[in-house]
């Protein structure tokens, strides 16, 4: 009985899979998108079907509307150019492919099946190419293995004269030494900075006069912003929370519906990595054990991802045959081969959850509390038919506050306020739409309460008076003056050094960093700190900045090339030789496409690339 049900679980996953690589291939190749084959486009004679103009048109869009995250409909994709796009990329790679027809270029059958074998479309649950599954998936989307088979000769055809024309462009070792130097230069630096404790003396009182310059020399820091005066009534769930009943039975029933939240045994976080044989899942182990792979890095070496082999929590008994093995373990490791369903597995197990238990007692509050405001705001939701008609028969928000349970309130409110009924998004959003004389209209709030709102009066900005903000004003020249005269003995320390003087001779304290770089970390520095070093021209270069209360001076000692041990440095030159290589190849593959395109005889179907435009969603 054991043998069937491992056997009905691979079955099912292996249907699973099937069914996502048909709606993946969906399409693709010879299989229409309603009855629309004709031609969209000629190249020399090449046809551009309607179907694979369908397939990267709708490709394009997709990924269009991922980034902007909305639909994006077929004329807003005219107006963005994408239509225009694919039609110009698969005419070019029409042209390619008749310059490797010109060149006599033809992919061999062992080229082709490599090719498809390759394909993570046809693989089985064991990694590897499965036939069935192959031929599975292209009778049931309409397509001739020989005529799919064709298309990948031509691909393969293709993909020789790009690799041909691509192979002659190197990155520029200028251009990669230039950013490797750029984002690998070190900086040698020392910095001190000033605090209101190093002040040379201390504040005097500010006068009169001192307060009045403060506040004329800086009104916008005083002005408060347009303000709009608004009314409004509401009601919410906290509102009404003392007029809630509940019944003890379903306090219970709540804790044992979500007895699995308060009483969880023991779990591990595991992941879990299938093997085709255990042979080969052998062999990966001892390549662990012997530090020549991590577990992440034989991963990817599949061509997976650490969320693709993540089982998340999981008990004992969840695991299997695996459970007592992982579970043994006291620290994260790696167990295994373990057979199951799927295969030879390796486990790892990346943290220990200990058991977790809350008594009904413990966890009482709370659920009284979810079950009152779930029951006010069900009160609320039935009362709201009533507070509509009642503004539609012209109830104002005083009649809303005296004859039902809503209270009225009134703010003074301009962006930035939060305090509150402002601390609701809803709210802000309709405080700055409000026009004067609009009828109030209810709007929900997030935690269920309803509101209606009235504006009453805009103010403009207004200058606010001296005497209402005095302690204000007060603070303001206080953090001003703090500034100014640290700001003032960083020049004269700066000027000193300017003369010889060196910066630990000035009586401060001074930090030291050596071997900075742009994309570093200096603690207790303001973030223009890195800026401001790597903007210094030379050694001996000085330059000063500020944070609210403190002022920096830092003084630039050494610049210093990238460092060529560094590992960093040596991924970073391959990323960066690789990327530049990358875009080189594709601009002159590009350009040769257009190219061998202006020098053939082109033309487009009107009808058919319209026809195609209609069966997109």
């Amino acid at each position: 009985m054991a043998s069937k049900a491992g056997r009905k679980t691979v079955n099912i996953l292996i249907w699973g899979l099937l069914a996502l690589l048909i709606v993946g291939l969906a399409g693709f190749g010879t299989v229409n998108f309603g009855g629309t084959s004709t031609a969209v486009a000629t190249v020399d004679g090449r046809e551009i079907s309607g179907t694979d103009y369908f397939r990267a048109l709708n490709g394009r869009i997709s990924a269009a509307e991922q980034q902007l995250q909305r639909q994006i409909t077929v004329p807003e994709a005219e107006q963005m150019g994408l239509t225009v796009a694919v039609q110009g990329e698969l005419m070019g790679q029409a042209a390619l492919n008749n310059e490797a027809d010109r060149l006599g270029l033809s992919a061999g059958d062992e080229r082709v099946a490599a090719r498809i074998v390759a394909d993570p479309n046809f693989q089985g649950i064991s990694g590897n190419f499965d036939r069935e599954s192959y031929e599975f998936v292209l009778d049931r989307n309409g397509i001739k293995a020989s005529d799919y088979e064709d298309d990948v000769r031509l691909d393969a055809a293709r993909a020789l004269v790009q690799d041909a024309v691509a192979a002659g462009t190197p990155a520029p070792a200028f251009q990669t030494a230039a950013l490797i130097d750029y984002f690998g230069q070190r900086r040698d630096v020392r910095w001190l900075a000033l605090g209101p404790n190093d002040l040379s003396e201390p504040l005097p009182q500010p006068t009169e006069a001192m307060l009045q310059a403060h506040y004329d020399a800086n009104p916008d820091a005083y002005t408060q912003p347009e303000t709009r005066e608004i009314t409004y009534a509401v009601i919410t769930p906290d509102m009404i929370l003392d007029q809630i009943e509940l019944d003890e039975t379903a306090v219970q029933a709540l804790y044992d519906e979500r007895i699995s939240q308060f009483q969880q045994p023991e779990r591990r976080l595991v992941e879990r990595l299938v093997f085709s044989s255990t042979d080969a899942a052998d062999a990966a182990l001892a390549r662990i054990e012997a530090g020549e792979i991590t577990f992440p890095e034989l991963v990817a070496e599949r061509g997976l991802t650490l969320e693709d082999v993540d089982l998340g929590e999981r008990t004992e008994d969840s695991l299997g045959a695996a459970g007592a093995d992982v579970f043994a373990l006291e620290e994260p490791g790696i167990v295994g081969p373990v057979e199951s369903d799927l295969g030879p597995v390796l486990y790892r197990m990346n943290g220990i959850l200990s058991a977790q238990e809350v008594s009904f007692d413990e966890a009482r509050g709370d659920l009284e509390e979810e079950l009152r405001l779930a029951a006010a705001r069900r009160e609320i939701d039935q009362i709201r038919d009533d507070l509509d008609d009642r503004l539609a028969a012209g109830a104002t928000i005083e009649d809303l506050a005296n004859e039902t349970d809503m209270e009225i309130g009134d703010i003074d409110w301009y962006p930035g306020v939060e305090r509150g009924i402002a601390s609701y998004t809803a709210f802000t959003e309709t405080a700055a739409a409000l026009e004067e004389g609009d009828f109030p209209e209810l709007v929900q709030l997030a935690d269920g309460g309803l509101y209606a709102a009235r504006l009453d009066d805009v103010v403009p900005p207004t200058l606010r008076p001296l005497d209402e903000i005095r302690e204000e004003v007060i603070a303001g020249w206080r953090n001003a003056e703090i500034r100014d005269r640290l700001m003032e003995q960083a020049r004269t320390v700066q000027a000193q050094m300017g003369v010889g003087s060196a910066l630990e001779d000035q009586g401060y304290a001074v930090e030291t960093a050596k071997d900075v770089t742009r994309t570093g970390y200096l603690d207790g520095t303001p973030a223009e700190m890195l800026t401001t070093i790597f903007d210094l021209g030379a050694p001996g270069d000085t330059a000063l900045l500020d944070e609210g209360n403190e002022v920096f001076l830092v003084t630039l000692d050494a610049i210093n090339p990238p460092a060529e041990e560094d590992e960093q440095i040596a991924l970073f030159r391959d990323a960066i030789s690789e990327e530049i290589n990358r875009s080189l190849a594709n601009d002159v593959l590009t350009l040769y496409a257009r190219e061998l395109t202006d020098r053939s005889e082109r033309s487009l179907n009107s009808a058919g690339i319209a026809s195609v435009h209609s069966q997109i969603r």
